[in-house]
């Protein structure tokens, strides 16, 4: 196994070496000269501050509070895109080696539908782009006290989150893709700056994404196979924060919140930003009582994002992370318990400090090359290692001690050629590979009398997965028409040594290979005038199976007749904007199709059935109606998401038992998400966000069911600036009615303790503090 291992990260090793060395001396040019000047707004001739100059997809330059930007650039005319929230822009620079330029630009005013995008294979805006493709920046993240993703992520139609208590264990459900999933996030792919963080069986550690450093985030609904390989529910590409300031310059800064519950989190960041290099590194510690007995979790965080950016052709990034978490299990009640006391805990789990401990680590580099005037690359390569105790929380039950660890390494390579044929079609062609190389090892023992006993089995598992894809987009300018066809072939292999002691006859000695799953995709859109798309895509994706469910937790046994799930999905949507740019709506229609969908067959264990179908109505309205630089109401937003979702059983018996037609557990049957935002004046910001959730089934025969519930949450903000020293005072309050819900259900569970109650109204405050120099 060890030679092995060698062997294949040798050959990783050179695939990376060649990737960096290619493209790094395609990309050396001969000599540099200095691009300077000024950026003003046309209106008002005030700097713009913060926009960012691109070169491709290469961040050359940010402006600085003068408005001032630098770069340097190879001889020859420089073309650039200019970013900004407010404006948006293309310019070409002219050959004269030190000539300064004074650009103005015209404010769109606001940027409903103009993010920019690149989770399809292209960078282009979101009003574009061809499928469910949502794009949330930092203050949708960080809509909250900070605690978790739950408040920004499900603002997206189609996407809830669920959480034991606040900042505890999490799943993440898109389109139904966690009902196999009784803890952690599977089938969904995640990526952090392009470095794949999802494990080659497809479990995701979304953990290790602090809202705090994230700078935004694209969230990509159903099957992406053709580009990201396994996942039916769908793709979350993360961007971390490599500066708090748009100036050039240093800073340092603090924020501490304090919140109900006993809730404490504290963030020390630093950093620099230069003309060609930027670095960001933040400290976490955050913790927190819980709402229920045994709920208590904390953890610490240590994260560096750099960046160098050594000429208009080459561009480097830098990721590391450390993170130690730890997070109490107090077991889920059922609607007797619930209504005796919601804050108690299992008697066991609370006897015998149920709990889990994980630690994780990543390094990753990523290397943007643009290596000819159509040519361009941008190549990831990892490691990362994780270790877990998971005493009493195995099973439902409490019956296992489950020691586990990783390590691994990766790569992604994507290649993107672009040309246009006589200013008539624009052609973009993107392919590469990926490839993942994880060493689990998993101990599993007996309890006796609250102590770790004899151990049930060891299994020691090389866990690999490899793909390639190619994808060609090509739009028709003079009829607005745009064509993309894709398609991905990758492979999962589980080749395991191990040994059980409770039954030797089980053989644990085993290869698992899923053979070459071939996903390909096809999307149409048609521009309608100047300012609305109507696109249609049809896509397979398929869900490889985790480690998780595929092995037996009492005998460590494999389990061979488990294979990977296949989904088919077609999709029709509109998204425009209207009103000037004030009024964003997009509505998209979909139906997936899964085949030997893997559900769970019992509480420990899965199986694949027949086939599920899945018809889904999602609808986003972003709306300003107000918008003013001067005045105390400067800024009123609304935006409103709505979901519908009817995901039923086509084919499925089990024990006996004949579930056609019946609703998948845990998915909603509607909900919606509304929020209002007001900008006054003095820096004063203040947002009240409404959640709906219908009713949803809690186990496969429907006979029981959660029930609707409403949240809503007020938050506000006051910033205040003294010569270099920034302060910004906020607070909130969350489950402002003071609303009993759940907020995690255990489907299917075991006596009908399906629920784990939610925080009542609860508060929370604090103080960002931040220092330029």
């Amino acid at each position: 196994m060890a030679e092995k291992i060698n062997s294949l990260f040798s050959k990783a090793a050179l695939f990376i070496m060649g990737c960096f060395t290619f493209t790094t001396l395609a990309a050396q040019q001969p000599s540099e000269r200095d691009i300077r000047g000024k950026l003003l707004d046309a209106a008002t001739e005030l700097p713009i501050t913060g926009a960012e100059f691109f070169v491709g997809e290469t961040l050359m330059a940010r402006t600085d509070e003068a408005g001032k930007f630098h770069f340097q650039s190879g001889h020859g005319a420089c073309k650039v895109t200019i970013q900004h929230v407010n404006y948006s822009a293309a310019y070409t620079f002219g050959e004269v080696y030190e000539e300064r330029y004074l650009i103005y630009l015209l404010p769109i005013t606001h940027h409903l539908g103009y993010s920019y995008v690149e989770g399809m294979g292209t960078k282009d805006k979101q009003l574009k782009a061809i499928g469910s493709i949502a794009v949330l920046d930092n203050s949708d993240l960080d809509a909250g006290d900070g605690a978790s993703l739950r408040r920004g992520l499900e603002q997206v139609p189609g996407v809830s989150y669920e959480e034991r208590g606040n900042g505890g264990s999490r799943r993440i459900n898109i389109r139904g893709s966690s009902y196999r999933s009784p803890f952690a996030v599977r089938n969904i792919k995640l990526y952090l700056d392009g470095i794949p963080l999802t494990s080659p069986d497809g479990s995701s550690p979304i953990e290790l994404i602090e809202i705090g450093d994230m700078a935004s985030a694209e969230v990509i609904k159903g099957p992406a196979g053709s580009l990201y390989g396994s996942g039916n529910g769908g793709v979350l590409l993360f961007s971390p924060k490599r500066s708090e300031r748009d100036s050039l310059g240093g800073y340092v800064g603090q924020k501490t919140t304090l919140g109900s519950y006993g809730y404490v989190k504290s963030t020390l960041y630093g950093g620099h930003r230069g003309p060609k290099t930027s670095i960001r590194a933040s400290v976490v510690r955050q913790q927190t009582n819980g709402f229920r007995a045994q709920e208590a979790n904390d953890k610490t965080q240590l994260s560096v994002f750099g960046q160098f950016t050594p000429g208009d052709r080459l561009n480097y990034k830098l990721v590391a992370m450390h993170y130690e978490g730890n997070w109490e299990l107090p077991g889920g009640l059922n609607q007797a318990q619930w209504d005796e006391d919601p804050t108690q805990a299992v008697e066991f789990s609370e006897n015998v400090n149920a709990s889990v401990s994980r630690k994780r680590g990543l390094f990753g580099a990523v290397q943007q090359a643009k290596l000819g005037d159509h040519l361009s690359n941008e190549t990831s390569v990892y490691l990362h290692w994780t270790k877990k105790i998971n005493p009493y929380g195995t099973t439902p039950f409490f019956n296992g001690y489950k020691d586990e660890s990783a390590e691994g390494f990766g790569a992604r390579s994507v290649f993107r050629w672009e040309y246009t044929v006589q200013d008539k079609l624009d052609i973009v062609a993107s392919f590469g590979g990926e490839y993942q190389n994880d060493l689990w090892q998993i101990r599993e023992s007996e309890i006796t009398d609250f102590e770790k006993g004899d151990t049930k089995y060891f299994n020691d598992t090389h866990n690999l997965a490899s793909l390639a894809f190619a994808q060609v987009q090509m739009e028709y300018l003079p009829w607005g028409t745009r064509l993309e066809i894709g398609a991905s072939a990758g492979q999962t292999e589980f080749l395991n040594t191990g040994w059980s002691y409770g039954d030797e006859t089980i053989p644990l000695d085993v290869d698992i290979r899923t053979g070459f799953l071939f996903l390909p995709r096809v999307g149409l859109s048609k521009s309608v005038g100047s300012n609305m798309l109507v696109h249609a895509s049809w896509s397979k994706g398929n869900s490889t199976p985790t480690l998780f469910d595929m092995v037996n937790v009492e005998t460590g046994a494999f389990d061979l007749n488990l294979t990977p799930e296949n989904g088919t999905n077609t999709e029709l949507g509109v998204r425009g904007t209207w009103w000037d740019g004030r009024l964003y709506g997009d509505i998209s229609a979909y139906r997936l199709d899964i085949t030997e969908a893997i559900v769970p067959k019992d509480e420990i264990s899965f199986h694949n059935v027949g086939a599920l179908r899945q018809h889904g109505f999602e609808a986003l309205v972003q709306f300003t109606p107000w918008q003013r630089q001067q005045g105390f109401l400067r800024t009123l937003s609304y935006t409103g998401g709505y979901s519908n979702r009817d995901f039923r059983f086509v084919d499925y018996t089990s024990e006996g038992e004949n579930f056609k037609d019946k609703l998948v557990p845990g998915v909603s049957l509607n909900s919606a998400t509304q929020m209002i935002t007001l900008d006054l004046a003095s820096k004063i910001q203040v947002k009240l966000s409404h959640y709906w959730y219908d009713k949803s089934p809690l186990n496969d025969d429907n006979s029981d069911w959660s029930p609707a519930y409403q949240l809503l949450h007020f938050s506000a903000s006051y910033q205040l600036s003294i010569k270099k020293l920034e302060f910004t005072f906020f607070g909130g309050v969350n489950n402002l009615t003071d609303t009993s819900y759940s907020s995690f259900m255990m489907l299917n569970a075991f006596g009908g303790k399906y629920y784990n109650p939610a925080p009542d109204r609860h508060f929370h405050g604090g103080l960002k503090l931040n220092v330029n120099f």
